[in-house]
Formats: C-alpha cells, structure tokens, sequence
C-alpha cells in the first residue's frame, strides 16, 4: 500500500479456491469424458461381438437345425457379450479400489489427513447395471441377424 507500484498478494489457499473456481464445470466435464469412454467400449464391443458372429454364422445355422430356438441362439450371442463386459467391470473396479487406497499416502506428511476414498453399493451396481447395458446394446444387432438367418443358405456358405 505504502509502494508506488502496489502489487496483489493472496494466500496460497486463497489462489487454490479461486483457481478451483475458475468457472470451469468439473462433474460436467467428468460426464462427458465417462460417457465418451461408455460409447467407445460400446463400440469396440459391438465391433468385436459383430465379427464373431459373422465368422460362425455356419455354427449358429447349425445350432438353428439342431432345435434350438431363434431366442435360444441369441442369448447365446447376449451371453457371449455379457462375459467379457462384466469380467471388465469387474476387474475395472478392483483395480479401481486398489488405486483409490493408495490415494492418502500420495500427500505430502505435512498436509492435513485426506479421507479414503469409498466406494458405495450404489455405485458398484450402477458400474455393473452399465456392463450389461453395453453388453446388451452391443449384441442387439449382431443377435438380430442371426434371428433372421437363413439356414439353408449359412450351411450352404451363401
């Protein structure tokens, strides 16, 4: 105040809050990144789900000829999606958990103690419930084909 060129001091806390609240919205942005992940495991899955039911239509005709029904072959090709997508989540969230217990001793010693993180129920059913929607949604097509397949024509390689 007493210089003829005064300068602006804060806290080093009062720079990080206002730093923290620089107008950028983190949960929406948090949002948008999980969702553009969900959308590309969607696809991938699909991808990959799509080609492995393209490369056993003969075996799926075969199936079809043997008796099994239209809805029991295709949730075999739901089930097919499922497994990799669960075992995913599954192992997403393990290590998930181990990462976040590590998360305390990343702060330096002097700092106040943080919190653990803590995983709820609910999100662990939430990360479950959108494993089989991606499992779900990637094999709708790929089990549409097969529902329409015409044996005759698969076992014949037309």
């Amino acid at each position: 105040a007493n210089s003829g060129t005064p300068t602006s001091t804060m806290t080093q806390r009062d720079g990080a809050e206002s730093a923290a609240a620089a107008g950028i919205n983190i949960p929406f942005v948090t949002t948008v990144v999980a969702a553009a992940g969900l959308f590309m495991i969607l696809f991938l899955t699909g991808n990959g789900i799509a080609q492995s039911v393209r490369e056993r239509i003969p075996e799926f005709a075969m199936l079809k000829t043997l008796g099994f029904s239209d809805a029991g072959v295709m949730a075999l090709v739901f089930v097919e999606a499922a497994i990799p997508c669960l075992l995913g989540a599954a192992i997403g969230i393990a290590v998930s958990k181990l990462f976040a217990a590590q998360v305390p001793h990343l702060f330096p010693p002097n700092m106040p103690t943080v919190p653990a993180p803590y995983m709820s129920p609910a999100v662990l059913s939430l990360a479950f419930v959108f494993a089989v929607i991606v499992a779900f949604a990637s094999a709708v097509i790929p089990a549409s084909r097969i529902r329409r397949l015409d044996v005759a024509a698969a076992l014949t390689g037309r």
